[in-house]
């Protein structure tokens, strides 16, 4: 057992026989600190390509997300789920896009990822991130939810996040209060944290 990260020496012995090795041990990730934190669903003109999501990782230490999922809130959704080696950095971003070349065509950089198998809903949509036993890390209802995955009550009072003619819906608040309130529509910056408060 770890009680700390670090690089540590095991020695196993045996009578006169004596091995050794290194191990580096790597603190478990707090998937409190991490949230999505942009998504761009309504684009100016074809938004096919160009949609995106972006991850964040708030804490103080890099996370491995290997195996970690992006979805929406349709039944039939196809999840992204982030490949091998996905280590994000202390506040470090990904950012996850259906088409690089197309991505990179519409902001002039690349997206960390591509492959996303769903297309963003208009009128509302659910994303969900969720962790490698498919327990939900975090999720974010646009313009209400996704008709298969309304947001609760306790999402919005009233009013809704929304971001239309080529805003994106970004975070604002990052201590994940689980309400629209922690977000706002702004101008689309993925791979750059703008705004917090």
């Amino acid at each position: 057992t770890a009680y700390s990260p670090g690089r540590v020496e095991i020695v196993a012995t045996y009578k006169t026989f004596t091995a050794n090795t290194f191990l580096t041990v790597k603190r478990v990730c707090d998937a409190n600190g991490l949230m999505i934190s942009e998504i761009l669903y309504d684009a100016v003109g074809k938004d096919d390509g160009i949609e995106f999501i972006e991850v964040y990782n708030n804490n103080s230490y890099e996370c491995n997300i290997t195996g970690f999922s992006l979805v929406d809130g349709a039944h039939s959704s196809v999840a992204f789920v982030f490949p091998d080696d996905s280590i994000i950095s202390s506040k470090g971003i990904f950012v996850v896009s259906q088409d690089s070349g197309l991505f990179k065509n519409a902001y002039d950089v690349m997206p960390d990822f591509e492959g996303l198998l769903f297309s963003l809903n208009n009128s509302g949509e659910t994303i969900i991130f969720k962790d490698v036993n498919e327990t939900v890390v975090d999720t974010v209802y646009i313009e209400g939810g996704y008709k298969d995955m309304t947001a609760p009550a306790s999402w919005c009072y009233g009013d809704e996040l929304k971001s239309k003619g080529g805003q994106s819906a970004s975070r604002t608040v990052f201590n994940k209060t689980y309400s629209c309130y922690d977000w706002d529509a702004a101008v689309p910056t993925p791979g750059r944290i703008t705004g917090q408060k």
